[in-house]
């Protein structure tokens, strides 16, 4: 019985092209507005622990301020260049020697995708760390590089990580 039911409603928005092309109307608002809930960044959104930009150095102006072997809390600020696509666990901020990974403790906090290319500050803690080439090549995975790019990752790299705990859109 339901199914006849179901079947005469159809048949009569089938047959009346007036209620029918309201239907596909309906339906696609119905997707669209389901579909398009991708999170915008504004000036002023802060993801992970509340922070603002005072006493910030550029992603350039870190590298002096850090040792190996000695982490320190930094305020770090930089354009987004990159974003883990699986989670938004990472970021990388562009610096003029390449990129900077910035990780978010502990996956406490992620960032949406959209933050790519905003300018940010982020708090937490900075350390040159050796990043192992399994690691390497899971970061290039989540940011969405070709096999033939992972591949190519045979040695380890020695670079600045930040471990943040708060990130600010400026």
């Amino acid at each position: 019985r339901v199914q006849e039911n179901i079947v005469k409603s159809f048949c009569y928005f089938w047959e009346n092209p007036f209620l029918m092309q309201k239907l596909v109307i309906f339906v696609s608002l119905v997707f669209i507005t389901l579909f398009s809930t991708a999170q915008t960044v504004e000036k002023g959104a802060v993801f992970g622990e509340k922070i603002d930009s005072t006493g910030a150095y550029s992603a350039g102006e870190l590298p002096s301020k850090v040792e190996p072997g000695n982490p320190v809390d930094v305020k770090v600020k930089g354009k987004v260049g990159g974003v883990c696509r699986m989670e938004g666990c990472w970021l990388n901020l562009e610096t003029p020697d390449g990129k900077m990974m910035v990780k978010m403790k502990g996956h406490s906090f992620t960032v949406p995708q959209t933050i790519i290319g905003k300018n940010v500050v982020v708090r937490g803690t900075a350390n040159v760390t050796v990043i192992p080439v399994d690691q390497l090549k899971h970061y290039a995975e989540d940011a969405g590089k070709t096999p033939e790019e992972i591949e190519a990752i045979k040695e380890p790299k020695k670079e600045i990580v930040v471990t943040a705990t708060g990130v600010l859109v400026i």
